[in-house]
């Protein structure tokens, strides 16, 4: 999404000529992990395609959204490579986390030790700046924290205290996010006797509907908590105004400023939810 915003920026796009490539080779998140020749090919076209801009067009400034961790970053590191043979500056946008965690291994440390000479990093925060210190001095990083576009107010209906207080997660359902530690502090509630009600809103992950189903049975959480599947525009909207309270109890591994938590602060939600990332 991030993405997205920027290759669609306004000021960006006046203020520059560019060309954009994706880098994606999963078009889908059901699509991670699956369809390994149709990746691999699409991987060599997004090669081609980065060799053609750096030889015809010989921009002044590439921009990389970067993985940081893993086979991902393999592959992205081979792009930025392939960047410095032709001697152009680069910046690097993290949206991820996890150098720190691989540091220590003899092939991935040479491989940050290139990636990261001579190069900006766009942080998201100064709290994730340990992630790379060992790589980049921060005179070399710039802080900028995610933003999302303003939403429209008259859509923010005004809050009414709900008799029975309504909570949210909104998130993919992976057992990180905290689905299942949610759920078990919703078990607590219930057994002291407070009333409550909660949805959970998002794509299935490692926590499939069925999983999620049979949780409720066992947690006795039936009557409580729903499953609403994904939303999206007018209908998320309609499920942020008829909320109270937003829950997040993340320590996903590569969470670094979720976008729902902004979301949730422009119609007014409390959040509870970790010290994680940024």
């Amino acid at each position: 999404m991030v993405g997205q915003f920027i290759k669609d920026s306004a000021i960006i796009n006046n203020s520059f000529k560019t060309n954009f490539i994706d880098l994606g080779t999963s078009k889908t998140i059901d699509e991670i992990g699956k369809n390994p020749l149709g990746k691999i090919l699409r991987y060599l076209s997004i090669v081609f395609q980065t060799f053609k801009q750096l030889l015809v067009n010989k921009p002044d400034l590439i921009y990389l959204a970067m993985t940081a961790k893993g086979f991902g970053f393999y592959k992205d590191a081979v792009i930025v490579l392939l960047v410095k043979c032709f001697q152009l500056p680069i910046v690097l946008h993290f949206h991820n986390k996890g150098v720190h965690t691989r540091q220590e291994k003899r092939f991935d440390n040479f491989l940050y030790q290139k990636v990261f000479k001579n190069t900006k990093v766009i942080l998201l925060s100064k709290h994730l700046y340990f992630d790379i210190k060992r790589y980049v001095d921060e005179d070399d990083v710039y802080y900028c924290p995610n933003g999302i576009p303003p939403i429209n107010q008259d859509l923010v209906t005004k809050r009414l205290k709900n008799e029975t207080p309504k909570l949210l997660f909104l998130s993919n359902l992976i057992a990180s996010k905290g689905v299942i530690i949610l759920l078990k502090a919703l078990q607590i509630l219930n057994k002291k006797g407070i009333d409550f009600t909660c949805n959970f809103v998002g794509g299935e992950g490692d926590v499939t509907k069925e999983i999620f189903a049979e949780k409720l049975k066992e947690l006795q959480l039936v009557n409580q908590v729903f499953y609403l599947g994904k939303k999206y525009n007018s209908d998320k909207t309609v499920i942020f105004n008829i909320s109270d309270i937003f829950v997040l109890p993340t320590f996903y591994h590569n969470e670094c400023f979720p976008l729902v938590l902004l979301e949730a602060s422009q119609f007014g939600l409390p959040m509870v939810t970790t010290f994680e990332g940024a």
